[in-house]
């Protein structure tokens, strides 16, 4: 039986919340043992971490693992951790917004004494874990979530090096600032912090976030985007990266113009944009489509409803998918499509072409987290169908010059040595 099949059975049957009622670190030790996935460095004698998946960041250790491949990783699923987390602070805790962010200071939904059970068996079942196999440390993607506050602590005590390889604050270095000062708990417990960019290390460092110095903050690039190296590439297909409002615009929630004029002209901006490169595809049938949406159901019910709403039909050359790998889409694209979205920088590093819709006349440049707010000729912006049909139609070309920049401001490109950069950072601190 595979590994994850597992994994989701135990989790479907609360094995980990009925290990944690009896109160055996052990059995939910031996239970991660059983269903963790281990990838090994040819390097003898290499360190080996920990790493808690969860989402993308999981593609920034596989490219770590086989483009630099100097540390061996034990992967082992961040839900275990949350259903853990919720036996010692009730089932109903991820019902609350501020779970992540309030950790360390309400004390009614988190109780001192709940924190120190849930510590105590968390220092526990990784005690045992170690008997079945020796670790350095642990890796995670964000400093914030509530359930890993207690891990970082026991690594800190038992002198494990903790790491977090951040995942987040690719924004307009205008708003970084900003951006991550409205998701903190303000406390950083850890090694080393490892981001993308040096817009988002300097707002760390100045950001009076606890835990965080010059000395424990560095810049590495993004490891995943090192499987793009050497790949070649054709120009079959326009692919819509579609982008959901309600997601990309919740960071606007509470300033004073966010109101339900604003939402409107939002939606409506989102629904002409898919609309308008259906439309051109219904007509252009001999150019192929690919709308790719997130996995959940709620992003594909999204593309339908604009389809119904718009009256609009699907012809044979029109293809809506929540599966395609987008390394492989963006690398047969003739032109990418899509907003604020890391597969846009993706398909600078492949030379691709980019249209994205205008919402800088509804959005404040102050409150604009769109990357090529500075670097508007990038990418083509359209604000109807017309636009969007003549950039469809002609053959435009990016600037090089200015997509070197953009790729070196923003994601620290070096000629795709993110994993080594990243890897040699970690060795380094488990050196020390």
């Amino acid at each position: 039986m595979k590994k994850s099949i597992l994994g989701s059975l135990f989790n479907k049957f609360g094995l980990f919340r009925l290990a944690s009622k009896i109160n055996s670190p052990k059995i939910t030790a031996i239970i991660f043992f059983l269903t963790c996935s281990v990838v090994k460095s040819k390097k003898r004698n290499a360190p080996t971490m920990i790493y808690i998946h969860k989402g993308i960041g999981i593609d920034d250790i596989k490219a770590m693992a086989q483009y630099s491949n100097e540390i061996n990783y034990i992967i082992i699923q961040s839900s275990f951790l949350r259903e853990i987390f919720k036996y010692f602070f009730g089932a109903t805790i991820y019902s609350n917004k501020n779970l992540h962010t309030d950790y360390h200071y309400d004390k009614n939904l988190f109780p001192v004494d709940k924190k120190n059970q849930y510590r105590n068996f968390i220092s526990d079942t990784f005690i045992f874990f170690e008997r079945l196999i020796k670790y350095d440390g642990f890796i995670c993607s964000n400093y914030v979530y509530g359930y890993l506050q207690e891990l970082s602590m026991f690594a800190k005590h038992k002198e494990k090096i903790y790491v977090v390889l951040y995942k987040e604050g690719l924004v307009s270095k205008k708003f970084v600032d900003r951006f991550i000062q409205r998701y903190t708990n303000k406390k950083f417990i850890g090694d080393v912090f490892l981001t993308y960019n040096n817009f988002i290390k300097n707002a760390f460092i100045k950001s009076n976030i606890d835990g965080f110095t010059s000395n424990n903050v560095s810049t590495v690039g993004i490891p995943r985007l090192d499987f793009y190296k050497d790949l070649k590439t054709s120009e079959e297909n326009i692919v819509l990266f579609s982008f959901y409002p309600e997601d990309k615009f919740s960071y606007l929630e509470n300033e004073s113009f966010f109101n339900s004029n604003f939402k409107n002209q939002i939606e409506k901006i989102s629904i002409d944009f898919h609309a308008y490169i259906i439309e051109y595809a219904n007509k252009n049938l001999k150019k192929k489509l690919i709308i790719k949406t997130k996995f959940p159901k709620k992003y594909s019910d999204y593309i339908y409803k604009i389809i119904k709403q718009k009256n609009l039909t699907i012809s044979d050359n029109i293809s809506i998918t929540n599966i395609e790998n987008p390394i492989s889409l963006i690398q047969n694209a003739s032109v990418v499509l899509g907003y604020n979205s890391t597969t846009l920088i993706e398909s600078l590093l492949l030379d691709k072409k980019i249209i994205t819709p205008n919402f800088y006349n509804v959005i404040p440049e102050e409150n604009n987290i769109d990357y090529f707010l500075e670097y508007k000729d990038l990418a083509k912006v359209a604000s109807n169908y017309n636009e969007l049909s003549s950039f469809l139609s002609s053959d435009f070309c990016l600037d090089p010059i200015l997509a070197k920049q953009f790729l070196e401001d923003y994601i620290s490109y070096n000629n795709f040595q993110s994993s080594q950069n990243a890897e040699k950072t970690i060795i380094r601190y488990i050196s020390r």
